[in-house]
């Protein structure tokens, strides 16, 4: 098995023991993912932005943009990304900045009243 297959399996391996165990996760025994981003799990009650999601393939790689909501503590939240990320294969760059393969991925929140809207920017490393 080369590396990058053995890679990807346990990724894969490793999302799913934390979604299977991780009650931040499950919305009535369904998983949802971040739109836009197959491999990331929407945490808690969030909600996907679906106008929000923008999608383009460049020679230089791939430019992804979304948005989730919904009204949760934001501690949680970032404590969440934070330690689901690097077992997806995203190494932490700094606060909310990761980097996985050639991609930056960036996460940004807003706060307006109760309602906490992240965004997800995934753009080429040569970018960023």
């Amino acid at each position: 098995m080369s590396g990058i297959m053995f890679e990807k399996s346990l990724n894969f391996f490793f999302l799913t023991f934390l979604i299977f165990f991780n009650k931040d996760v499950w919305s009535e025994n369904s998983i949802k993912f971040v739109s836009g981003i197959d491999d990331l799990p929407i945490f808690s009650k969030m909600i996907n932005n679906y106008e929000s999601l923008v999608i383009f393939d460049t020679n230089e790689g791939r430019f992804v943009k979304t948005e989730i909501y919904g009204e949760v503590k934001l501690k949680k939240l970032v404590k969440f990304y934070e330690k689901i990320l690097p077992n997806l294969g995203w190494n932490k760059l700094e606060e909310m900045k990761f980097q996985r393969d050639d991609e930056v991925l960036i996460l940004k929140y807003d706060k307006k009243d109760k309602i906490i809207f992240l965004t997800f920017n995934i753009l080429p490393n040569k970018n960023f």
